[in-house]
């Protein structure tokens, strides 16, 4: 699990560089702990090195970061957001989630 966990940020990230060249920093939104750690350590220091662009981290709980996105809705906070599949189920149907092209 954490396997695919891992691939499916790896993706996320190598798709925001197009975004995040215009934009002065990326903002990851993750779970706390050595979840946040592991992003930083795998993805996040990697990003800025190949990018310039330096990644900031919003951590919190799954619900937690799922009502904070549903109050912010049209002005979200992060870029990209780790989350559980059914949890993402309910940020793409609330239209939290930006359609990518």
């Amino acid at each position: 699990m954490k396997r695919i966990c891992m691939v499916i940020g790896a993706l996320a990230l190598l798709l925001a560089p197009v975004r995040a060249i215009a934009q002065d920093k990326l903002v990851v939104s993750v779970w706390g702990g050595s979840w946040r750690d592991m992003v930083d350590n795998l993805i996040g220091k990697k990003f800025t090195a190949a990018t310039g662009v330096p990644v900031e981290y919003i951590t919190g709980g799954t619900i937690d970061r799922l009502n904070k996105e549903k109050l912010a809705k049209g002005n979200p906070e992060s870029d990209i957001t780790f989350t559980t599949s059914h949890v993402g189920w309910l940020y793409a149907n609330d239209g939290l989630y930006e359609t990518l092209d």
